[in-house]
């Protein structure tokens, strides 16, 4: 049988171009953290050396899928962890569509909920899907081999208290473990309050997620003498809450240090981020912004660590 000329050039560029794919995602010993460009929202994706995937937040809607296709094997069909650092919708909107896509080994997140619709379909999907959730205070961690994860934010016996939680809702709760009901509980207080600080450890290198835990909760981690969990000289920030003008007390920025802060906002979204939030952080290293330059990829090997461009 004769192949034509014209299918067996087309099925070369084919070959080549899984080729490409395939070599560009072999192992290669680093850390990636991605901060991917979702509009105004948060979404962060952390590719570990050990090949396993995690994703910090879904961002708004749907766009989070596009930065996940860009930034892992087109083969990759799970992430290991799904985190929501609290229940609002530019950091929860996109999940939906994850948890459908991905298989799911833990949903991790603090005990709230809230009653919107959007909400509402998270909650179900996570039900249909059977995909187990752990509840995070401060203490509780992730591991995935060198790469260690640490909970700052919240602080359980404040958690309790602050949800006015009963000794049997506790026990439901069962923190640091697999929980035993859905999302938690609902509350009248600000959500940001609640948000995840999570601590990542690889080697010499320290990144600090905030989701949109902002100088209120800075200010509560002094007050319960749990600053001594936050690193200093850090190599990079996710900077809280979008860059807004509440978002870092004075205090918590020289406390920190960062020599890379990163801002994860969309382009002329209620006047975030803040210039004089800006201004402040460039006073300890640069700082980029997803508006700006879509998405911010981190490489580091344990010692050294770069921003691909």
């Amino acid at each position: 049988m004769k192949i034509s000329k014209k299918y067996f050039v087309f099925g070369a560029f084919i070959g080549i171009g899984l080729l490409i794919g395939v070599v560009r995602f072999l192992p290669d010993g680093k850390l990636h953290v991605i901060f991917c460009d979702v509009g105004q929202g948060d979404a962060t994706l952390l590719r570990m050396p050990n090949q396993a995937y995690m994703l910090v937040d879904g961002g708004p809607d749907d766009k989070v899928l596009g930065c996940l296709g860009r930034h892992l094997p087109f083969y990759a069909r799970k992430l290991e962890i799904v985190a929501m650092t609290h229940p609002q919708k530019d950091h929860f909107g996109g999940l939906v569509s994850v948890l459908k896509r991905y298989q799911i080994g833990y949903f991790v997140t603090v005990p709230l909920k809230n009653s919107t619709t959007s909400f509402e379909q998270l909650t179900k999907t996570l039900e249909t899907q059977k995909i187990p959730i752990k509840y995070l205070s401060t203490g509780n961690k992730l591991k995935f081999g060198n790469v260690q994860m640490d909970t700052i934010w919240p602080e359980e016996k404040w958690l309790v208290e602050s949800l006015s939680l009963t000794p049997n809702q506790i026990s439901q709760l069962n923190i640091g473990q697999n929980g035993g009901q859905i999302l938690g509980f609902a509350t009248s207080k600000d959500l940001n309050l609640f948000s995840l600080y999570l601590h990542l450890k690889y080697g010499q290198f320290d990144l600090l997620l905030t989701g949109d835990g902002d100088s209120p909760v800075q200010s509560l981690i002094w007050q319960l003498g749990l600053e001594s969990r936050l690193p200093q000289d850090l190599e990079v920030l996710k900077v809280p809450h979008h860059g807004s003008k509440t978002g870092m007390t004075d205090e918590f920025i020289n406390f920190t240090r960062p020599k890379l802060s990163v801002i994860e906002v969309g382009k002329n979204n209620y006047g975030h981020p803040n210039p004089d939030t800006v201004t402040k952080l460039k006073q300890w290293g640069q700082v980029l912004r997803t508006d700006q330059g879509g998405d911010i990829e981190v490489i580091i090997d344990g010692r050294n660590w770069f921003v691909k461009r």
